[in-house]
């Protein structure tokens, strides 16, 4: 009977502790969920002050820390004096990272308990959770291929992943991010280009980040004329996603060109009448060059499809793989014409896409494939090249610019 006594004993002491380490495990995750409510409060307050405070004070600059600053009771307030003293302050102490490097558009930043990230981007207007990112810069610290994200500094370590853009020789990158349905788009390099027609951010079908670019099968996006589109005989990359929701007819995803030259444009990126793919530029004696047909792409379903200029070899992928490639000497033919997205570059033959186009890129300069790749699996982020370009360096400052979305 003793022995069992004591058995029982030792029992009930298991089950007690048992007991005592869920609730405290409950507990614990308990205040991690409000903690991490509260993260997502303050960012959100801290957000609604600062755009309060822009629309006040339209030409006066917020504070510009391109490297970040942290926002926390009794620390650094980035320079903002008196404009934080009213709000309350939060009892747990948290970490807030405000940068900015313009003084016009700005990200706050929390670190979640999960180590996720809660961002708002005033790019965008709004919050989202992301996962700490590991950037490519491809030269940073200059025998090193890519850069932890981290705050302040991007930290550099080795390894090549294949998620990001890896060269300052990007001259077009438009995420297509922003609120459904709104017509503000913008190319992280600049440019500027027209909303023709009804192309609107969408919410509903995206590849990456919070929008993709929604086409009504009438409208397209044009971007002013740049030399940055005049490849002549340099290598470029061409790279995009696409989602049709329709595959009547012949569908144009990119071309440049002018109304003379409705059957040969300068550049030309489509899906013919069959659903296969078709690409060519125009040389500078008006033949076509570097045409490549094939691949098949499906309705309802996101395909990504990339045009290749490397040396004289021009290559066409779908989904990261080669469909052909063709020998293609000789120079692409300079022009003044803008570039469009979603339409041919003859108004009476427009071709309009009707889906979603989403992390459209151009890189000229660089012939980033020859063979099949590993597709991304992350929007492209922009490059903050500060290190005297190609040769690398080591400082804080360099690395990928944190530009997250």
């Amino acid at each position: 009977m003793r022995n069992i006594a004591w058995t029982d004993i030792a029992i009930a002491f298991f089950i007690i502790a048992i007991v005592i380490i869920t609730i405290n495990f409950a507990l614990d995750s308990a205040h991690e969920n409000l903690s991490d409510s509260q993260k997502k409060a303050y960012v959100n307050q801290l957000s609604r002050i600062l755009n309060d405070y822009r629309k006040e004070n339209p030409s006066t600059r917020l504070p510009i820390h391109t490297e970040g600053c942290v926002i926390r009771n009794g620390m650094n307030y980035c320079g903002f004096g008196d404009l934080f003293n009213e709000m309350p302050h939060d009892p747990n102490e948290h970490d807030y990272f405000y940068r900015s490097s313009d003084g016009i558009d700005f990200t706050l930043r929390a670190v979640l308990s999960t180590s996720h990230y809660y961002i708002y981007d005033s790019t965008i207007s709004d919050s989202v959770v992301i996962k700490p990112q590991y950037i490519i810069d491809g030269v940073c610290g200059k025998d090193n291929t890519k850069a932890l994200f981290a705050s302040p500094s991007n930290l550099c370590v080795s390894g090549t992943p294949s998620k990001v853009t890896a060269s300052d020789k990007v001259v077009l990158l438009m995420h297509m991010d922003g609120d459904d349905g709104k017509r503000v788009f913008r190319d992280q390099t600049k440019k500027l280009f027209m909303v023709n027609g009804d192309v609107v951010t969408s919410t509903r079908d995206k590849m990456f980040g919070s929008a993709s670019a929604l086409f009504d099968g009438g409208s397209y996006l044009s971007i002013a004329s740049s030399d940055d589109f005049n490849f002549e005989s340099s290598d470029f990359t061409i790279d995009f996603w696409i989602y049709l929701t329709d595959l009547k007819g012949e569908q144009v995803f990119i071309s440049r060109g002018d109304n003379d030259f409705k059957d040969t444009p300068h550049l030309m990126i489509r899906k013919n009448e069959s659903n296969m793919l078709d690409a060519f530029v125009r040389s500078e004696s008006e033949s076509i060059l570097g045409r490549i047909q094939g691949g098949e792409v499906s309705e309802k379903k996101w395909h990504h499809v990339a045009y290749v200029r490397k040396g004289n070899i021009f290559y066409l992928f779908l989904d990261g793989k080669k469909i052909s490639s063709v020998n293609g000497e000789g120079n692409y033919l300079t022009s003044t014409h803008p570039l469009r997205i979603g339409a041919h570059n003859h108004d009476s033959q427009s071709k309009f896409l009707k889906g979603y186009i989403d992390e459209v890129r151009i890189v000229k300069g660089v012939g980033e494939w020859s063979d099949d790749f590993i597709l991304a699996n992350e929007q492209y982020y922009w490059y903050n090249w500060k290190c005297e370009k190609e040769k690398g360096g080591i400082s804080a400052q360099c690395g990928a610019e944190n530009y997250l979305k």
